[in-house]
Formats: structure tokens, sequence, C-alpha cells
């Protein structure tokens, strides 16, 4: 019986720490589509992205949702390029962890070995960026935040650490955090909703990179087509089409006042 009680604290102690989450974990795929130019990164959404796949994180941690967020994805041969647009009233980074502070995570397993235990690292980084500082796992990261009426934007470049393949595919999360008052009210994510991405990778959505546009070639001219047997000791005609019109006129002229001359001589000799 004691026991009994034992589990059922523990449980309930567990309920009470961390929030519960509804869906299955890892059932999010996008396709990156590949860009043949580089967005600028300052911030500011431009036409480039019109063209970008669409996430929109729909679990939230918590009862009362302060936020919501769209987020664009691009790929080219050597980095994936994202844009998030967050909604946010209330803009918050004075707490002092990183997930207290409003902030845009991304988690990724660029080795896509989707493990179901712990293996972050250079290859495999959870990088949390936020107003004022960026926290990365490995890898050369540059990111611009603007703050606006309705919350903030993030634009920025995450190198691929692994070889592009069109069709490749690595683990990709989006994670928001959402503060107010020094702590978090708010945790908002894509396809990852146990709670679990900082820790396993097979809790993951996953990222397939675009194809490259086909680049279309000039069109081929087709060979002359080879002449038929001609018999030997025949000569070509050649006709020349670019004929003046006027030394035609004076060729014809000068042959109608030959005939009528001739037509005229045999006239008067038969007459003779």
């Amino acid at each position: 019986m004691k026991f009994k009680i034992f589990i059922m604290s523990g449980l309930l102690c567990f309920l009470i720490a961390f929030p519960v989450f509804a869906g299955v974990d890892g059932t999010g795929v996008i396709t990156a589509p590949f860009t043949l130019s580089a967005p600028k990164i300052d911030g500011i959404m431009d036409d480039i992205w019109k063209n970008a796949a669409q996430i929109i994180p729909a679990y939230h941690s918590y009862s009362d949702p302060q936020t919501s967020a769209t987020v664009y994805v691009l790929c080219d041969e050597e980095f994936i390029y994202v844009f998030a647009d967050v909604i946010d009233s209330v803009k918050d980074a004075t707490g002092e962890k990183t997930y207290q502070k409003d902030s845009v995570n991304l988690v990724i397993d660029y080795n896509y070995n989707r493990d179901a235990s712990y293996q972050y690292g250079d290859d495999d980084p959870v990088i949390s960026m936020n107003f004022s500082m960026i926290n990365t796992g490995g890898g050369d990261y540059i990111w611009k935040a603007v703050e606006n009426d309705k919350g903030y934007t993030f634009e920025g470049i995450l190198p691929i650490l692994t070889e592009y393949k069109a069709g490749g595919k690595i683990g990709f999360e989006v994670i928001i955090n959402d503060a107010q008052n020094g702590d978090r009210v708010d945790l908002l994510s894509w396809s990852e909703n146990g709670g679990d991405s900082w820790a396993w990778t097979n809790v993951l959505g996953t990222l397939i990179y675009g194809e490259k546009p086909v680049k279309l070639e000039p069109a081929e001219t087709a060979p002359e087509a080879a002449p038929e047997n001609i018999p030997e000791n025949t000569t070509e005609l050649t006709v020349n089409t670019n004929v003046n019109p006027q030394t035609t006129d004076i060729l014809l002229t000068s042959l109608f006042s030959f005939l009528i001359t001739a037509g005229v001589t045999v006239y008067v000799k038969k007459n003779k």
C-alpha cells in the first residue's frame, strides 16, 4: 500500500513539474525548396520568402497560449535559411536562462539518426536565439532579430554540416519560447510535442532538401541532312535568291526589245 502511494505521489509530482502535451512526436515533414539566391539577413521579409516552405507550430505547453508564429524555410547546397515571424504582444528577454526569454529555438539532427538517447553536439546542435545572444551547439550561424508592433522576426543562416543531397533528410524542430516578467509562460512547438527534443532526436520532425532547379540548355542546331547519292560528273545548279529587282527589270526590258527587233527583221525579209 505504501509503495502504491509512493508511485502515485511521484507521478503527481511529474505531472505538476512538466506540462502535458497532446499529439504524436516526429510527425511533421516539410521539403525546403532550393533557392538560387541567398536572402539578405536583415530580419525583414522580402520576395524570396514567397517560395519558401511554411511551418506553423501548433503545440502549446500551457493552457493560456500567448503567442503564435509562422516559420519559412529555404535551402541551397551550403545553407538552410530560416525566417520566423512571431506574434507576441509582450516582448521580454529579462530572464536569466535562455528558455526564460522570448526566443526562437531550432533543434537539428543532421545525421538523421533519430536516436532515443542523448546525442547532441557539433553535428546535432540546439540553437537558441533571443534579442541579445545566440547559443549554439556548433557551426557558424548568422542571425538578425527585429522587433515590431506585433512581436518580432528572426532571419538567419544554418550551415549544412553534412553533404547536401536533393531528397536528403535531417531531423528538424522549431520551438518558440514565450516569456513574461522574466519567466516562460508558453512553449510553442511544431512536430515534437512531448518536451523531449532537448534529449532525443527520434521525436523531431523531418526536413527534406529540395531539388535543384533544372537549367535549360540552349537548343542544339539540327545537323544538315546529308545529300543523297549524286551521280558523278553532275554539276550542281546554284540559284541566287538575292537578285536585285532593278537588275531583273533591266534584263526583262532588254529581252523584250530583242524579241521585237528580231520579229521586225524577219517580217521585212519575208516581204522583200
